[in-house]
């Protein structure tokens, strides 16, 4: 509001699209100027026509975008905001590669205005450049003093030797507990299992094979579903086979789990 009030413009980075609508809301609430978003929802022609607008028009606005949006043209530019300064999705990997966080920063320097950069959990390069400086501000409140959930490690090791353990591996007793005492709750449960299929790879009971991407030498990952070995750095895949290729035995172990398999447990 401030920066407004001076008769000059905003620009506000976000990490993914998806967060545009509910920030579109809140600062058309706030802010009495226009503002105008920049992604890949939007046409060429209407990206034309921003760029070309912020060329030429140097009255106070706010520009709300993605990573790329850091290279308008924004004239009579006032301030940057940097929102979740941590994520991964302000680096470009492919083509130009570049990070939109300095760029930003680089950016601020070069029109000498300030930026922003707001996270809940800082990249440690950005919290140790700013923790010991007049610049950094840290919120020691969570919003409208939220609680931070409670949290229960439960040691999984030599679990799967117990027989009543081994029955519901990967999960342990006390996390089906749990879940069954939210469900009686009428509450939710979710299980995060960031591992796609049934199991990382399967192996012979008797010469110990491992079936490898002929491509990648990686370890392909089981499919029990769809019965197919799949590669996770290419594109190759293959049916299980009935044995092993090396010694004819019929006994595949999968090693590991997925999702498939905390689906069937």
């Amino acid at each position: 509001k401030k920066i407004i009030e001076e008769k000059k413009s905003v620009l506000f980075l976000l990490p993914e699209i998806n967060l545009t609508p509910q920030f579109l809301k809140t600062f058309q609430t706030y802010l009495n100027v226009p503002i105008y978003s920049y992604n890949s929802a939007i046409s060429n022609s209407d990206k034309f026509g921003l760029w070309k607008l912020l060329q030429e028009d140097d009255s106070p606005k706010m520009i709300l975008g993605v990573r790329s949006s850091v290279f308008l043209p924004i004239k009579n530019l006032g301030m940057i905001v940097v929102d979740e300064e941590h994520d991964q999705s302000f680096k470009q990997d492919d083509r130009c590669t570049y990070n939109a966080r300095d760029i930003a920063i680089k950016k601020a320097s070069l029109e000498k205005i300030p930026v922003l950069l707001g996270s809940a959990t800082p990249m440690v390069e950005t919290y140790k450049a700013f923790v010991k400086t007049p610049f950094y501000f840290a919120l020691k409140k969570r919003v409208q003093d939220a609680k931070l959930p409670s949290v229960l490690l439960v040691d999984m090791r030599g679990r799967s030797k117990i027989e009543s353990e081994r029955m519901i591996w990967p999960f342990s007793s006390e996390s089906i507990v749990k879940i069954k005492k939210a469900l009686e709750r009428s509450e939710q449960a979710l299980v995060f299992i960031n591992r796609l299929g049934y199991a990382n790879y399967l192996q012979c009971n008797s010469c110990g094979h491992q079936f490898s991407c002929p491509n990648c030498s990686t370890s392909l990952k089981y499919f029990k579903k769809r019965a197919e070995l799949s590669c996770q750095t290419c594109e190759y895949k293959d049916r299980v086979p009935e044995m092993c290729p090396e010694c004819m035995n019929l006994n595949l172990t999968p090693k590991g789990f997925g999702t498939e398999k905390a689906y069937e447990v």
